[in-house]
């Protein structure tokens, strides 16, 4: 069986970490993690990874049109919003938001659910 791959895109250091050791935990392929957002529309045109974890404070700021180039770039990328605000996207932009705090279960809980693992 092929592993999920998965993009990290996390300005702290240490939370994206966090993410990657979780995900590779749960037999994801972490084939990038992005600390700004000067790369992550180049990576995930050249990675197509099955998941993409955002976080909107670098994601240009929760750009509505963004994160929709974003899914043109990669439709069968699931994408994963995580932001500390209260964040509301318009209906059609489809995409799960996870609000900070939130436990790690909850994305295995989410993961489960969606097939993803």
């Amino acid at each position: 069986m092929n592993k999920k791959t998965i993009l990290i895109v996390e300005d702290d250091m240490d939370l994206s970490d966090t993410y990657r050791d979780y995900f590779e935990f749960r037999g994801f392929e972490v084939v990038g993690q992005a600390y700004d957002d000067t790369k992550t529309l180049e990576l995930i045109k050249k990675l197509k990874p099955d998941l993409v974890i955002l976080d909107t404070v670098i994601s240009w700021h929760g750009s509505h049109s963004t994160i929709k180039e974003l899914q043109k770039i990669s439709s069968s990328s699931k994408i994963f919003i995580i932001t500390s605000s209260d964040y509301n996207l318009p209906d059609d932009v489809k995409v799960d938001v996870f609000r900070k705090p939130f436990s790690l279960s909850k994305f295995t809980r989410v993961l489960s659910s969606l097939n993803l693992l």
